[in-house]
């Protein structure tokens, strides 16, 4: 009997924390905010998914999740096994790509490593948004297309097998990933420039069929979902802090502060606390890149970031937070692995790859302790969202107000419940007075406190309980706590003085 080789157990070990940090607790995450909006859009009649209206995810998204409703499981896991198949799946594709771009020794296996535990990936493995389908798809289509042209290091893909699965991503992106889209155009102008002229016959006919393919799939997808989403007015009001079109200064201005942003919001969201170090070894590790691969992998880190620039200063997209751009992601974890490995190398030839491979394990199972430790009791919601799971529990809430609602209580639900309690609510919260985002939660409060002339209650968060009870507070109300849930609160008040 052999037994298993140490490198394969290194692998084993990767993949079994990426399980380990991404699978426990996710049925006791109750959906929130906009979580909660996609869940209502799930349970919807097909007519209200494709009405033309902006939807917070794109409609391959919503369909892969709606697919999931046949299972024996309750929503909060089975709406989400798309997205946690989809942050499993990347760690591999991860590894495949930095293996087709000529990286050598442990830097695929310090990859893997990295992504297992990097609280951005484990995040959206978690949460019902497509932000890890921007990831993945980032990574899958220059891996297909390397192995399309003859060009990937390592061990090869038959291109046939390339070609149809680059096709079928191309075709699939702009319905599954808004952010994406960046990154796929970007691959296929390095395509048309860089190996059209060296290409065999095969290998341009895949490439004009997945250049047409996507072109025509995106402008379908603009015309059923994307331009609403990118001029809906709703939207627009609640973003317009980001938005470009109507803030003061010159273009010029504008495009370097666009410049900044998406470079500055990227690595310190990928690389939270460390970006001050990822910052020169992703430096250092792209200007060391395998030669093959050098000139690609900087292109994957400067051109999709331009042109998600360009969308920017064109008022149709947001450069608001790292989430947004979590497609820039993969060339900045490979060449972070790849300086990782360098630094150490040079520090020390002989134990240089075990150290790195040490740090990245290190780094990875700190930082998944600490998203294992953030789910277990107490609840302590962070203040940076989307790193750790928040916890807004409503529907036990809802179970509680119910009756009163019933009876003809007034009822007002806080800014950041609205949505969650519209899902958990199924219909029984029609009466109440819901801050809809995006609306003013002090003033709303105060307009409902002022007209309070019996008995009422309120559905708040933990994050907005501080406003809430100033306004309580100027109004002369003092409330009681009815119901406490994880998160959230239900408050009963009396008319003030």
């Amino acid at each position: 009997m052999h037994s298993t080789p140490p490198g394969r157990l290194w692998w084993y070990a990767a993949f079994g924390l990426a399980l380990l940090v991404r699978v426990p607790l996710l049925a006791e995450k109750p959906f929130w905010r906009d979580e909660a909006w996609v869940a209502t859009l799930v349970e919807a009649p097909l007519t209200r998914v494709v009405d033309g209206q902006p939807r917070p995810v794109p409609l391959g998204f919503l369909t892969l999740a709606r697919a999931t409703r046949v299972l024996p499981l309750s929503p909060e896991v089975a709406y989400r096994l798309p997205s946690l198949a989809c942050g499993l799946a990347l760690l591999p594709a991860l590894a495949a790509l930095a293996v087709a771009l000529g990286a050598r020794g442990v830097v695929p296996l310090v990859v893997t490593w990295l992504a297992a535990g990097l609280p951005a990936l484990v995040y959206y493995s978690r949460e019902l948004k497509p932000y890890g389908f921007d990831a993945l798809l980032a990574a899958l289509a220059p891996l297909l297309a390397l192995h399309l042209f003859g060009r990937a290091a390592g061990p090869q893909l038959a291109p046939r097998r390339a070609g149809a699965a680059l096709l079928a991503a191309l075709v699939a992106a702009p319905w599954f990933s808004f952010g994406a889209v960046f990154a796929i155009a970007a691959l296929l102008a390095w395509g048309w420039l860089a190996w059209w002229r060296g290409a065999a016959p095969a290998a341009r006919r895949w490439w004009i069929a997945a250049s047409v393919a996507f072109a025509a799939s995106l402008a379908l997808c603009f015309r059923v979902a994307l331009a609403a989403q990118s001029t809906s007015p709703t939207l627009r009001s609640t973003w317009r802090s980001f938005r470009f079109v109507d803030a003061p200064g010159s273009l010029v201005a504008h495009a370097a502060d666009a410049l900044w942003r998406y470079a500055s919001l990227s690595i310190t969201f990928v690389f939270p606390d460390l970006w001050w170090v990822a910052v020169p070894l992703v430096a250092l590790g792209a200007l060391t890149w395998a030669r093959g691969g050098r000139a690609l992998l900087g292109w994957m880190m400067v051109v999709p970031g331009l042109a998600a620039v360009g969308a920017a200063l064109a008022d149709r997209y947001l450069l608001a937070h790292g989430r947004l751009l979590l497609f820039g992601a993969p060339p900045l974890i490979l060449a972070a692995a790849a300086g990782l490995v360098l630094v150490c190398h040079r520090l020390s030839p002989a134990r240089g790859p075990h150290a790195a491979l040490a740090a990245s394990a290190a780094l990875a199972i700190a930082w998944s302790t600490a998203a294992l430790a953030h789910r277990l009791p107490p609840l302590l919601n962070h203040s940076d969202y989307f790193r750790y799971d928040t916890v807004h529990e409503v529907a036990p809430l809802i179970d509680a107000v119910a009756p009163h609602l019933a009876a003809g209580d007034p009822v007002f639900i806080a800014q950041y419940a609205t949505k969650a309690s519209l899902y958990y609510g199924r219909g029984r919260v029609s009466q109440a007075t819901l801050c809809r985002e995006p609306c003013d939660l002090r003033a709303g409060l105060q307009e409902w406190a002022r007209s309070l002339r019996s008995r009422g209650w309120l559905i708040v968060t933990d994050d907005e309980r501080t406003t809430v009870d100033q306004v309580l507070d100027a109004a002369g109300i003092s409330p009681r706590l009815a119901r406490a849930a994880r998160g959230a609160a239900l408050l009963e008040v009396q008319p003030g003085g």
